[in-house]
């Protein structure tokens, strides 16, 4: 991983900008300081005809919470723009990011029983490595989650 875990994003604002109609936009960068993962992030808005319809987070490091419960990259699609593709969309794009900041491999996660994002993540072409129980301490514990399937992508 580079030594700047951090960097300005705008060399990168073309890859990431656009395909087709969907873009991401960066909303705001978080230092580990800042960050609920532990590690800095990128947080980016997916939107689609200039509407926000979700979005998704690019954690840049290797912390408990990243790997092992958050994984790298994070995202929720609003419930009216589901089932576009936008999900897999947004990831793709933000891919060639990832592996600027040298991630690799790339960690994804999901509830066992999110067979939405099971999709997604599978047809990357990630693989399954285990399911892990989450720590107590962990803060989607508090929201019912009990579990985290780990998947691996070496892009």
């Amino acid at each position: 991983m580079s030594s700047n875990p951090m960097f300005n994003p705008a060399p990168l604002a073309g890859r990431l900008s656009q395909d087709g109609e969907v873009q991401l936009r960066l909303a705001t960068l978080l230092q580990s300081d800042t960050s609920p993962w532990g590690v800095p992030a990128y947080l980016f808005d997916i939107v689609l005809d200039e509407a926000r319809a979700g979005t998704l987070s690019l954690r840049i490091g290797d912390s408990a919470g990243a790997l092992f419960y958050a994984g790298h990259v994070g995202y929720a699609v609003f419930e009216d723009f589901r089932g576009r593709g936008l999900a897999l969309t947004a990831v793709k794009a933000v891919m060639p990011l990832a592996v600027e900041h040298g991630l690799s491999p790339l960690w994804f996660t999901c509830e066992p029983q999110n067979a939405a994002s099971i999709k997604i993540i599978e047809s990357l072409a990630a693989v399954l490595v285990e399911t892990v129980d989450l720590p107590a301490t962990y803060d989607s514990y508090a929201r019912g989650e009990r579990q985290k399937r780990r998947y691996r992508l070496d892009p």
